[in-house]
């Protein structure tokens, strides 16, 4: 089984606030978290390439099981691994994400939170085994739907291709074994006073580059050859990133 690890990768965060007729009463806002790669211009073509100096990766599809969302507010009382009255957390049942590369964003939970001012998000792509008895039933029937040869142990899946330098175009269907802990302080408070949307943009390049700035040829690790699901660790913590409020 390899192993990847990185304890860096980029996470852009935006938040675009709606026309103030969408605001909530009752102190409340309404809250749509999404996904989205990092390319910012919605319907670009051929995929995410990654460059290193032993060719490209390409990668043109990604899907993972994502759950436990907590958006923090701006208070003493509030701390990473842990919750209290000054804490908020998304109550989101394990799901499959599934988004191209292309920039599109693809929704993941909507939720009623308290109106006020938050400071931070905590979420995770779960290792979680299909074949686990506390997993809904739904969950492991949408999986299968859409990829059927997914493995009981994998909770990602990355499609492209990788061509070395002066090389051929080689095609991959990689599944990993996941666990992506994602905790990000913003750098600036947010105020949440109506309703809202949060557009998570998460760079995967980072996790497929190695110190000596190649890049992994996922090629070698293709499901479909190899039978074989890699480990992939990965901590995302203070990188580059950005929040803003478009009013």
């Amino acid at each position: 089984m390899r192993r990847f690890g990185s304890m860096f990768a980029l996470l852009a965060l935006l938040l675009t606030g709606c026309d103030s007729s969408s605001a909530e009463e009752d102190g409340e806002a309404f809250i749509t978290v999404s996904f989205q790669s990092p390319d910012y211009s919605a319907g670009k073509t051929g995929g995410m390439p990654i460059t290193g100096s032993n060719g490209v990766l390409n990668i043109d599809h990604m899907a993972f099981v994502v759950s436990e969302f907590e958006l923090r507010a701006d208070g003493d009382g509030c701390f990473f691994g842990r919750l209290d009255e000054d804490c908020h957390e998304f109550d989101v049942d394990p799901r499959l994400v599934t988004f191209n590369m292309d920039g599109n964003a693809v929704p993941i939970a909507s939720e009623k939170v308290p109106a006020g001012t938050y400071r931070a998000i905590e979420f995770e792509i779960e290792d979680l085994d299909l074949d686990d008895g506390g997993l809904s039933a739904s969950l492991r029937n949408n999986v299968r739907a859409q990829y059927p040869d997914w493995p009981d142990e994998a909770s990602l899946l990355v499609t492209g291709t990788f061509t070395s330098t002066g090389g051929v175009q080689r095609p991959f269907r990689s599944y990993f074994e996941a666990d992506v802990e994602v905790e990000r302080v913003f750098a600036t408070p947010v105020n949440v006073a109506e309703s809202e949307a949060l557009y998570i943009r998460v760079d995967p390049g980072p996790w497929f580059r190695e110190d000596n700035q190649t890049v992994v040829d996922l090629s070698l690790y293709d499901y479909t050859t190899t039978g074989e699901v890699a480990d992939l660790d990965v901590e995302i913590e203070d990188g580059l990133s950005e929040v803003e409020i478009d009013d």
